[in-house]
């Protein structure tokens, strides 16, 4: 069996990204790899104990209870110990290929990547295969990315790029020699029965589910309300990934059982986030995401052929729209075997 490294974000309590790093582990074991995480944690990780004190002590400030902190931090904790094998930088001599994805590892833009650029594009990398997977380089500025001496330099050392949005695949293809391949998620090379094993607790009563970044404006959260009312619905708020919204009924810590969970069983969901779009189509739901100006969000939704799930308003009228699910579930079945058949060009 061949031992394969992947560099992505999974020093986190983003549940979006830990489960992107844990399924193209997963997928890569299916072709007879055995996967190693390469260590990126650094002093903006979103998952480390400096992390943790910062967080316990905001709550002491506000004369809250730290408990559910520090519940959430060891459930990541035991989540990452249990699911990646991590080898560290100066041992990668002994593998036989690097993927770097998925994520958004080649954002130049976010201090937590550039912290760690050595590691997110390969600098000084031992001479052994370089392939990305899905990789992306988010909103950074083709300005940004040219005036740095890098990123060039490295993606064309690798043998194979995969990136995950068209405005990655523009950027790489103009500064490189080869052309890049358009692949999924990671989260989307699976289909729901994968993740069933997640789900704890069955929930009997309605909800709607929010997952958001920060608080929508105050015409949406009325509308949001007023649509929750009509139907008697509680508004469930899935935290952890930005700040607490203000006007939900229930609030969920964003462990990865948690998250799973509650996507599975929820009514309707609001998001604006990629990853809470993406788990929303997985479980074929009523579902709106909110238009934050994401181009990632955009094109994945504009490759699904469904569009109009972005939206700048009318709150009740979108989440009742129906979702042709075949049509979609068709769609991603698409997707998920032309990015296979990418994986499989690099085993």
């Amino acid at each position: 069996m061949k031992k394969v490294g992947i560099v992505t974000v999974f020093y986190t309590e983003n549940c979006g990204s830990v489960l992107q790093a844990k399924c193209l582990a997963d997928k890569l074991q299916e072709y007879d790899r055995d996967v190693y995480f390469i260590s990126t944690i650094n002093s903006c990780s979103g998952h480390s104990f400096k992390r943790l004190i910062k967080n316990c002590i905001k709550k002491i400030i506000k004369r809250e209870s730290f408990i559910l902190a520090i519940k959430k931090y060891i459930n990541y904790s035991n989540f990452i110990k249990n699911n990646f094998k991590i080898i560290n930088k100066n041992k990668l001599s002994n593998l036989s290929a690097i993927y770097f994805g998925s994520d958004t590892v080649w954002d130049v833009d976010s201090e937590y990547f550039l912290l760690s650029q050595d590691i997110f594009w390969g600098i000084s990398f031992p001479d052994i295969p370089m392939y990305s997977y899905a990789t992306s380089i988010a909103n950074s500025s083709y300005e940004h990315l040219d005036n740095l001496n890098y990123p060039v330099a490295q993606l064309e050392k690798f043998e194979l790029l995969g990136v995950r949005d068209k405005y990655t695949k523009k950027y790489v293809d103009s500064r490189t020699k080869q052309d890049s391949n358009l692949v999924c998620d990671p989260t989307l090379l699976f289909d729901s029965d994968y993740y069933y094993k997640y789900i704890k607790n069955k929930i009997e009563e309605d909800y709607l589910l929010l997952y958001l970044f920060d608080e929508p404006n105050e015409e949406t959260k009325k509308q949001i309300v007023e649509f929750c009312k009509k139907r008697k619905m509680k508004i469930v708020c899935m935290i952890g990934i930005g700040k607490l919204i203000s006007f939900a009924d229930e609030y969920i810590e964003s462990t990865i059982e948690n998250f799973l969970t509650y996507f599975y069983y929820a009514k309707y969901i609001v998001t604006n986030t990629f990853h809470g779009t993406i788990f929303s189509i997985i479980f074929n739901k009523k579902f709106v995401t909110l238009n934050y100006k994401k181009v990632k969000i955009e094109e994945l939704l504009n490759q699904l052929c469904i569009s109009d799930r972005l939206i700048d308003k009318d709150i009740e009228n979108n989440l009742n729209k129906e979702i042709d699910y075949e049509k979609v579930n068709s769609n991603i079945k698409k997707l998920r075997q032309d990015s296979e058949e990418f994986i499989e060009r690099t085993i």
